[in-house]
């Protein structure tokens, strides 16, 4: 096994403990999904995996900040993208 196929299962590894510790902290109290690339992963979908993007409502973004406030490197805030389209956004390093 090459040094980047070792890297690559460092960072998977990583990910999915990750993925546990989000569950396991936010149990029953948000009601969430895994989105983007993440979500295509765990699909069996081959692609390059940067971040874990977890899909949920305002209030539910908001409980995430305070749940992982410790991580936040960003706070939870409306990113208005236009007319049409809006999202609350954080961003957090775990």
């Amino acid at each position: 096994m090459g040094v980047e196929q070792k890297m690559a299962d460092l960072v998977s590894e990583h990910y999915f403990v990750v993925l546990e510790l989000i569950a396991r902290k936010v149990q029953n109290k948000i009601s969430w999904a895994v989105g983007g690339s993440t979500s295509l992963i765990l699909q069996g979908i081959d692609v390059e995996w940067h971040d874990i993007d977890i899909v949920t409502d305002k209030a539910g973004a908001y409980l995430f900040n305070q749940i992982f406030k410790d991580y936040e490197v960003s706070p939870v805030f409306l990113d208005i993208h236009s007319d049409l389209f809006e999202s609350y956004i954080g961003e957090f390093y775990i």
